[in-house]
């Protein structure tokens, strides 16, 4: 019987700052329209078995406002979920950030458009029920837990739970995850430090508590800027995957390492014997594009590998400076402290290692004449 195969890519931060809503909104419909921003990612994203993404923005209603205190439009999930993405984390520190009325109208609205989401309640009896999430494809069963630092608004009043951090809990939910007969158990932690490119001890420590009581996926969020990623095999054999930060996959954040984010990529299979393995591991780099026409953004994610031999379809070259600038900082950061982790290339559908000293060009691009990808 040849093995079951399941491929996997996780997403990091998707925000929803002020600029965005701007960048969104269409005067003549007086609509909010987001799916130009993943028009470019939209074929790398749908085409894994199942993608992962972090929600941090609440989508409680009007108004909407972006930083410090995040609210989107319906639209922004609508074309998160048409970009690919089929399970949404919202355990992070905005989630919360309308207080009690924001989560409840978020979640019911969640739920209303039928969207996979985890990590936030409207009650223990809901949690109770619904949490940890299983999620089954290609004869793969999927355990999801998903657990943030705390909230911004805190504290979160009673009856509403966004899940945090807590040893106790988090030992109780595997416990209740592995009575579900799941073939691994995956946690999206929302954790570390902003802006730090490297995980604190916290981390480290925290992912190794994980490893040690049965998970064996560990991806996390909120430092805004990518850490290193690793793969290795426990003492049975089996294998461990920590990507301690995977940055933003879109955002307004300009700064320099916060303008885009990694897709990681696991691609894992059940043996004949029951046993899920990894096949492989890998990261591909995005960057957020913002090119300004007639005095409006307009924002897109770029795959790196596809932009970097395409200059010439950036309006100026302080916009490609800032990709290449990106991706330069990626890799010699990746590169030195990755264990186990290489760079993906994405061609004609196809994932592959990106082999280095080789020119990265998508076959049969258009040039373009100096306009917005």
């Amino acid at each position: 019987m040849p093995p079951d195969r399941l491929s996997l890519v996780f997403a990091g931060d998707l925000m929803g700052h002020q600029e965005q809503i701007n960048a969104a909104y269409d005067k003549e419909s007086k609509t909010y329209k987001y799916d130009g921003v993943f028009a470019h990612t939209k074929d790398i994203i749908s085409a894994a078995d199942i993608a992962f993404g972090n929600l941090e923005v609440t989508v409680g209603g009007k108004p909407y406002t972006g930083y410090p205190s995040f609210s989107s439009p319906l639209d922004f999930v609508n074309s998160c979920t048409a970009a690919g993405f089929d399970v949404l984390f919202t355990a992070n520190n905005h989630f919360y950030d309308k207080g009690a009325r924001g989560l409840r109208n978020s979640i019911k609205n969640l739920d209303s458009m039928g969207v996979t989401y985890t990590g936030s309640y409207l009650n223990q009896d809901s949690r109770d029920s619904l949490y940890p999430l299983v999620v089954e494809k290609n004869g793969i069963k999927l355990g999801l837990l998903n657990y943030t630092y705390g909230v911004n608004a805190a504290p979160v009043f009673s009856p509403y739970i966004i899940n945090t951090i807590n040893k106790d809990q988090i030992l109780a939910d595997i416990q209740k995850v592995k009575s579900k007969g799941v073939d691994v158990v995956i946690a999206y932690m929302h954790w570390g430090t902003e802006y730090a490119s490297t995980q604190s001890k916290a981390q480290s420590d925290l992912a190794e508590f994980l490893f040690k009581n049965g998970v064996q996926v560990v991806i996390g969020s909120h430092p805004h800027v990518i850490q290193p990623m690793e793969w290795r095999k426990d003492s049975a054999g089996l294998d461990n995957i920590v990507a301690y930060s995977l940055g933003n996959f879109v955002s307004y954040q300009r700064r320099r390492k916060t303008d885009g984010g990694a897709l990681f990529r696991l691609d894992i299979r059940k043996d004949a014997d029951g046993v899920v393995r990894v096949d492989d591991a890998g990261y591909y780099l995005i960057w957020v594009h913002n090119y300004v026409s007639n005095g409006k953004n307009n924002l897109y994610v770029l795959p790196s590998d596809r932009f970097l031999s395409r200059k010439e379809v950036f309006a100026d070259d302080v916009s490609f400076g800032k990709l290449k600038l990106f991706v330069d900082d990626s890799r010699l950061l990746l590169g030195e402290n990755n264990k186990n982790v290489a760079e993906f290339q994405h061609i004609s559908g196809r994932w592959e290692k990106k082999l280095l000293g080789v020119a990265l060009r998508e076959p049969g691009m258009v040039k373009g004449s100096g306009t917005a990808p």
